[in-house]
């Protein structure tokens, strides 16, 4: 204790000179400091220091797996962090079962099909909401014959979904096993349908008792009469083996892109949600030197192939910024753009998806440094620029969101960190 009391003092005497030279890679308090987990800043309410726009509703999942509906323009905060992403549309004009109802065979939801063989018989079990998810269970049980070995649920009809050759999409479903069990399955595919060629592209999976969400992500549609998709469960069956298994479907969603977001609720139509662009309300005055540093977790696959802005601090235009990002190849790294041009920087080194990272960047002319996980890189820019707004996982075109959670922002408005303290910062 008198140790510790003796270093606190010396800090405190020292003041101002501990940021100068990293005295044992102490961190001065920031500027700016939002802990989205804990949802406290010490500079007030989180709500009063951060402006989000999103022009629709958003979902976000807890740690737990919990699912949770935010209104426009309320940033999406969990205890896994804040969830920043771009805009998607679910093509899929149902998937909160609208239309459904129990029986034997019950009513699949509206533009749902479920097929299985003439020797089985299909039920609608069960409709409800669990984990925030809306849910169907659908029970299938009987001895397949020798002519007809396949039980499918399609989530869209194949007319209802434009496509074309060249386009990347993704696909992904909440599926999970009620009752029954997988005896005499041979297997189960999730599969994105290209039509009318009917090639298809083709997940395989094991269902478990946890309702789990599988995704397919990056599928390039290849065929050049295609002119619409679909999605649809495919279940093939053991010829002469009886069958019995129940399987909870929830949020399925198809949407245009290389990797598979937050799920977005539909009932009767497609529906996009907007992409989050999230700002500090009064940021500190900025100075021509500073430091940025982002703890978050990327979604995206780690050959997305755009950046992903998860700090920025801009002069409201992508002319003039400094910035980390996680960028096309997947690599977490500093940039710094003056007059449109960008500058010499470090490399970083990449980051996979859902891999928790710490990043820092401290940035002034001739001697900044950039921290990752615990390590440094320098760099030697020519110039930096004037900026004076911080945004958190976009940039200042209101573009190149994070598509990740991010636990932590923090800002120092006037001090370049040493690299020690970046290391401590990102350990």
């Amino acid at each position: 204790m008198k140790k510790q009391a003796v270093v606190v003092g010396l800090v405190a005497a020292l003041g101002a000179a501990v940021p100068a030279w990293g005295f044992f890679g102490i961190v001065p308090a920031p500027d700016l400091s939002l802990d989205f987990v804990a949802n406290y800043s010490p500079q007030g309410t989180i709500s009063s220091l951060i402006t989000t726009t999103r022009n629709s509703i958003g979902t976000a999942s807890d740690v737990a797996g919990n699912w949770y509906r935010f209104a426009n323009n309320i940033p999406r905060i969990t205890n896994q962090g804040l969830l920043v992403e771009e805009a998607r549309t679910n093509s899929i004009r149902n998937n909160s079962m609208v239309g459904a109802v129990v029986g034997t065979p019950g009513t699949p939801p509206t533009n749902w099909t479920i097929i299985q063989p003439s020797t089985l018989a299909a039920q609608i079990v069960a409709i409800g909401t669990v984990q925030g998810i809306n849910y169907i269970d659908v029970r299938w049980s009987g001895t397949p014959n020798a002519t007809n070995q396949q039980s499918l649920i399609v989530f869209e009809n194949g007319s209802s979904i434009a496509a074309s050759n060249g386009q990347v999409w993704s696909n992904s479903a909440f599926i999970g096993l009620t009752a029954g069990s997988t005896a005499n399955v041979t297997n189960f595919k999730l599969d994105l349908e290209e039509l009318p060629s009917g090639n298809q592209h083709v997940t395989n999976f094991t269902p478990t008792a946890t309702f789990t969400r599988i995704i397919a992500f990056a599928l390039t549609l290849n065929q050049a009469n295609t002119t619409n998709i679909t999605s649809r469960l495919l279940v093939n069956l053991t010829s002469g083996q009886p069958v019995d298994i129940t399987l909870r479907f929830g949020w399925p969603q198809v949407e245009l892109g290389a990797s598979a977001t937050s799920p977005i609720p539909t009932t009767n139509a497609a529906v996009t949600r907007a992409a989050d662009n999230i700002k500090a309300t009064n940021p500190p005055t900025l100075g021509t030197n500073g430091t940025l540093y982002s703890a978050f977790t990327p979604q995206a696959p780690l050959s997305y192939g755009a950046n992903q802005i998860v700090i920025e601090a801009d002069d409201g235009s992508n002319n003039n910024r400094n910035l980390i990002q996680r960028n096309v190849s997947g690599s977490v790294a500093p940039n710094i753009v003056v007059g449109g041009a960008g500058q010499s920087v470090s490399s970083g080194a990449a980051v996979n998806t859902g891999v928790f990272t710490k990043a820092a960047f401290a940035y002034q002319v001739g001697n900044s440094i950039f921290g990752l996980n615990g390590t440094s890189q320098t760099m030697a820019p020519a110039a930096l620029p004037v900026v004076s707004s911080i945004r958190i996982g976009s940039n200042g075109a209101l573009a190149a969101q994070a598509n990740a959670y991010i636990r932590s922002s923090q800002v120092w408005a006037n001090q370049a960190l040493t690299s020690a303290q970046l290391q401590n910062l990102t350990q």
